[in-house]
């Protein structure tokens, strides 16, 4: 599948999957032995971002989340590529993402996420509320402002 970066500014998607409940798949984490199911994201609010390895649009994104983590603290992320192991390993590690309690990175090695949404490109993102119920989407680089009002909006 061929994917590119989206332009810069969002776009808010109707996809007709809104007040639906999270899809149940499973992740690859970096340590290449850990599965993380999406059952774990239930019971807080979450944000899935579907990132590029390589995408200044999603690493610009990842550069202003980071920023605002704080304000950001009581939302889980889910960071999620289906492009390499390697190039999802290497955007955990150069953006330090270890660090973050509420981070979480992996390889959706059956590419579910992208079939799901329909996806051929990114940034993603999709925003879940705390009962794990499909809120907004969005599609391009999300403004950070933007981005923080809707987290706050999912409880």
């Amino acid at each position: 599948m061929a994917f590119s970066c989206n332009r810069p500014v969002e776009t808010n998607l109707i996809t007709g999957k809104e007040g639906q409940p999270l899809p149940t798949f499973n992740l690859l984490l970096p340590d290449s032995s850990t599965i993380y199911h999406t059952d774990q994201a239930k019971g807080k609010p979450t944000v899935f971002f579907f990132f590029g390895p390589n995408c200044p649009y999603c690493q610009q994104q990842m550069e202003e989340m980071k920023a605002n983590m704080i304000e950001l603290e009581d939302v889980q992320f889910v960071l999620l590529t289906g492009e390499s192991f390697g190039g999802m390993k290497n955007f955990a590690e150069r953006n330090g993402l270890k660090k973050y309690a509420n981070v979480v990175v992996g390889l959706d090695t059956a590419n579910f996420f992208l079939k799901y949404y329909k996806l051929s490109g990114y940034p993603f993102n999709a925003f879940y509320n705390k009962k794990g119920v499909l809120q907004y989407v969005y599609d391009g680089q999300v403004k950070m402002e933007k981005f923080i009002s809707m987290t706050q909006r999912l409880n």
